[in-house]
């Protein structure tokens, strides 16, 4: 889960002998998110980047990361016009099942194909 999710639902399926046959978790997680226009990066034929942000507040604290980051590379940092950078809220919701079987027996999970591989923390 995304540091900023809380949880919505949760609900655990036990057996009368107290063994989670199947858990449901839903979540939801809220973030603010900025147009295109006001917030990406391109690189200039030379090969100079530029990055366009939101805000002065944002494009100050770039600029700090930036000092700080070992053999940093030359960067334009731009800001986006007034009234073109308003940022919605985007809601992202998720839904999950896992359902146990083979109780007691070793498992093997294997994942798709198509599986996109994640890190998370911990």
């Amino acid at each position: 889960m995304p540091p900023q999710a809380h949880v919505t639902s949760l609900r655990v399926w036990v057996d009368g002998h107290g063994v989670v046959h199947r858990i449901g978790l839903g979540f939801e997680s809220v973030s603010e998110v900025y147009p295109v226009s006001a917030d990406n990066a391109r690189r200039k034929a030379d090969g100079t980047i530029v990055v366009t942000v939101p805000s002065k507040f944002m494009a100050g604290q770039l600029r700090a990361k930036l000092k700080e980051a070992p053999g940093h590379q030359h960067m334009i940092i731009r800001v986006a016009p007034h009234g073109s950078a308003a940022p919605h809220r985007e809601v992202a919701v998720t839904a999950l099942t896992v359902t146990f079987s083979g109780i007691g027996q070793p498992q093997r999970i294997t994942p798709p194909r198509h599986a996109i591989q994640q890190y998370g923390r911990g």
